[in-house]
C-alpha cells in the first residue's frame, strides 16, 4: 500500500518533489528508479513483508520493472503457479510477482489478480510503460500529458510538481451538479485524466496512448436450488473475507447496524480476525452507534463510537483538500472522521462492507425504477395525480429515507412518474438520485451554456436488474463510494480494504436470477437469506438506513448557512463566474433536505476551487 508516481521525460527533481507530496500515503519508505527518459517512484505504507517489500520489483533479467499501490490478495496462489513455470522469488511481498506475471501472461495478468491496485510496469527493452487499475477502482491513478511529458500519480497534487499548471474544466460542472461527482476518465481539471477502473493502458516512448478494458460484470445463469446457492454464496463470501485478512497489524472494522457490515463482522469473527469495530453517528434519532455497539459486544469485539456534531462541518476545507476531486456531499467529513478514529486506535488497516448494494440491489433508487416500470403508463399517471394532493408526510412514510424530503422532494417524485416515458433509459434509472435535474442547470450555471442533456423517448426499453446493477461499476462505485474511503483513509496513512469487492463474489452475484435480488418490497433478498443463517432475525431483516448528514436539523442547517455566507460570497463566485449568486441566496433560505444538499454541493465546489485556483 503506497503512493506511486512516474512518467516519461520527467526530470529527477520533479519526481522527488512528487514523491514528497505522497508521504501521507507512504510514510514507511521511499524509493525511485530511472531508465533513460523513464522514471518511477513510490512512497510506501508497509503492510506485507515490511523489510522485503521495497519497490520497484525487477524481473530476473532486469528488463521488467514494476511498482504498485494496493494489495494482491491471491498472490500466494499466483506465485505458486509462476514457480511451477520456472520463476523464482526472493521476498514474501505480494508485489514481487508482478514482473513475472507480465512476462508470462502480458495483459491477461490483470484479470488473474484479486485485490485492489494501481500498477505501473516498465519494459526497458521496448521502452513501453503499462498502467493498470483494479476491477472496481479501489485504488486511484491519474495521468497528464504536456508536450513530450507524460506523468502519472496516485494523487493529483503530485502531478502539479511535474510542472503541470492546472485549470478548471468548465464542461464538467454540469455533471458534477447532477451526479455530485465527475465520472472517469474526466475530472474537474482540464489537464488531468483518470485511468478508468478495470482498464490497462500502454504508453510508448513517444507518448502515444492505447487503452483497453479487461473486465466487466457479466450476467450468466445459475440453475442451482436456493439451498445450494446459499451454500455457495457462504463459501465464496467466507473465502473473500479470508483472503483480505493477511496482515499482522491492528485492524478496525467500520460497523453500522446494517446487514452488510454485520455479516462482515460475523465472518471476521468466525475466521479469528483480531479486529476492533468503529461506528459513527450524528446525534440524531437515527443514530446507529448503539445498535452497532450491542452487536459488536455479542461477538466479543472491542467497540468504539464516534459522534459528530454540526461543528464537524468546519473540517470540510481540509477534507476537500484530501479528496482532490470534489464529491458534492458533506458526508465526506464522516469518512475522514472514521479514518482519523481508526488511526487513533493504533490501526494500520481498516475494513468496510462496500459493494453488496451494487451486487445485490440495495439502493432505494433501484427499487423505485423497477416499481415505476411495473406501474405502467396509466399507473404512473395515477400515482402522480394522487401525490399532488397528498401531504408531504405521506411521501416520507413511503420511503426509508430518514430525512423529510420536503416540497421539492415531493415534486421530484411526481415529475419522475409523470415524465418517466420521456426520459432516456439512463435517466429513468438515475433520475431520483440526481442532485440537480438537467433542466435546472440554466438557472444554476451563470457562465457559459451547460452541456446539452438529450432525453430520448424509450418507453419500450427497460434495464434488467443485472444490467441496472452492472451500470454502477462504470462510475457510481468508484467515483462516488470508493473515492471517499481511499482519499480519506490514505490521508491518515490507513489502508482500507473491501472484502466484498472480490471478483469471484461479483461473478457469483451476477449469475443469480433477478428475483433473488430485488423481490417485492425486499432489497438484497438472497443476501438477507444468507444473513438469516448467520445473524439474528432482527439483524438479518433490518432495513437499510441511508448514511447521511442531518442537514435539515436546525443546528446543522445554521452551521451550513453560516459557512455559505462566508465562502459563497458574490465576490468569490465572481472569480470564476460559473455559479449563480441568486441560486445560492435562494438555497440559504431553505430548510428542507434536498435544497440544503444542493447548498452543500455548491459550498464544496467553491472550497475546492479556492484551494486550486
Amino acid at each position: 500500500m503506497c503512493g506511486i508516481v512516474g512518467g516519461i521525460n520527467l526530470p529527477e527533481k520533479a519526481l522527488r518533489k512528487m514523491l514528497s507530496n505522497l508521504s501521507h500515503r507512504g510514510p514507511d519508505g521511499r524509493s525511485d528508479y530511472y531508465s533513460g527518459n523513464f522514471a518511477m517512484g513510490m512512497s510506501r505504507l508497509a503492510i506485507v513483508d515490511q523489510l522485503g517489500g521495497v519497490q520497484p520489483f525487477f524481473s530476473k533479467d532486469g528488463v521488467i520493472q514494476a511498482i504498485f499501490n494496493g494489495e494482491i490478495y491471491n498472490w500466494r496462489t499466483l506465485r505458486k503457479e509462476l514457480e511451477e513455470k520456472g520463476y523464482r522469488f526472493q521476498t514474501n511481498c505480494d508485489g514481487e510477482i508482478l514482473p513475472a506475471a507480465w512476462q508470462e501472461w502480458q495483459s491477461e495478468m490483470f484479470n488473474k489478480l484479486n485485490g485492489m491496485f494501481s500498477i505501473a510496469i516498465y519494459n526497458a527493452q521496448t521502452c513501453e510503460l503499462i498502467l493498470a487499475r483494479d476491477h472496481c477502482g479501489q485504488k486511484p491513478l491519474y495521468y497528464t500529458r504536456s508536450g513530450d511529458l507524460f506523468a502519472f500519480s496516485s494523487e493529483i497534487k503530485a502531478l502539479k510538481e511535474a510542472g503541470i499548471a492546472l485549470s478548471p474544466n468548465h464542461a464538467q460542472l454540469a455533471p458534477y451538479l447532477i451526479n455530485r461527482y465527475v465520472s472517469e476518465p474526466a475530472s474537474l481539471f482540464n489537464e488531468v485524466e483518470v485511468l478508468p477502473a478495470a482498464h490497462w493502458m500502454k504508453v510508448t516512448q513517444t507518448g502515444e496512448l492505447s487503452m483497453q478494458k479487461y473486465w466487466t460484470p457479466h450476467t450468466t445463469s445459475e440453475s442451482l436450488p436456493l439451498a445450494e446457492t446459499l451454500d455457495r454464496l457462504d463459501q465464496v463470501t467466507r473465502a473473500s473475507v479470508s483472503q483480505t485478512l493477511q496482515n499482522d497489524w491492528k485492524s478496525v472494522l467500520y460497523l453500522s447496524s446494517g446487514v452488510d457490515s454485520s455479516l462482515l463482522a460475523q465472518y471476521m469473527s468466525e475466521l479469528g480476525a483480531g479486529v476492533s469495530s468503529l461506528a459513527i453517528g450524528f446525534q440524531t434519532h437515527q443514530d446507529e452507534t448503539f445498535a452497532a455497539e450491542s452487536f459488536a459486544k455479542s461477538l466479543g469485539i472491542e467497540h468504539h463510537n464516534i459522534h459528530l456534531g454540526c461543528e464537524a462541518l468546519e473540517e470540510l476545507p481540509r477534507v476537500i483538500s484530501q479528496m482532490e476531486r470534489p464529491v458534492g456531499d458533506a458526508l465526506i467529513i464522516a469518512f475522514d472522521a472514521l479514518a482519523k478514529g481508526a488511526k487513533s486506535l493504533g490501526a494500520k488497516v481498516a475494513y468496510g462492507a462496500e459493494g453488496i448494494d451494487e451486487h445485490f440491489g440495495g439502493y432505494s433508487f433501484h427499487q423505485a425504477y423497477l416499481k415505476a416500470h411495473k406501474l405502467g403508463k396509466a399507473g404512473r399517471w395515477g400515482a402522480s395525480q394522487f401525490l399532488k394532493t397528498a401531504p408531504d408526510a405521506l411521501i416520507n412514510r413511503l420511503t426509508n429515507f430518514p430525512a423529510s424530503l420536503g416540497e421539492e422532494g415531493k415534486q421530484r417524485v411526481i415529475k419522475y412518474l409523470r415524465d418517466f416515458d420521456s426520459l432516456s433509459k439512463d435517466g429513468q434509472a438515475d433520475y431520483l438520485r440526481f442532485l440537480y435535474e438537467p433542466s435546472e442547470l440554466t438557472d444554476v450555471i451563470s457562465s457559459g451554456a451547460p452541456p446539452h442533456f438529450s432525453e430520448e423517448y424509450t418507453m419500450s426499453e427497460q434495464w434488467s436488474v443485472n444490467q441496472l446493477l452492472a451500470r454502477q461499476y462504470d462510475s457510481w462505485l468508484q467515483d462516488w463510494a470508493l473515492i471517499r474511503q481511499d482519499k480519506n483513509s490514505m490521508a491518515h496513512s490507513l489502508e482500507y480494504r473491501c472484502p466484498f469487492l472480490n471478483p469471484e463474489l461479483i461473478k457469483l452475484a451476477f449469475s443469480l436470477p433477478a428475483h433473488w435480488k430485488i423481490r417485492n418490497k425486499h432489497d438484497k433478498w438472497i443476501w438477507r437469506k444468507l444473513a438469516e443463517r448467520k445473524l439474528s432475525r432482527e439483524n438479518a431483516r433490518r432495513p437499510k438506513m441511508p448514511f447521511y448528514l442531518p442537514l435539515e436539523q436546525e443546528l446543522w442547517r445554521k452551521k451550513l448557512v453560516e459557512m455559505s455566507h462566508d465562502i459563497l460570497t458574490p465576490q468569490a463566485l465572481s472569480q470564476h463566474g460559473w455559479i449563480s449568486s441568486s441560486e445560492v441566496e435562494k438555497l440559504k433560505q431553505e430548510k428542507s433536505f434536498l435544497p440544503l444538499k444542493k447548498l452543500a454541493a455548491l459550498l464544496i465546489f467553491q472550497l475546492w476551487y479556492d484551494q486550486y485556483f
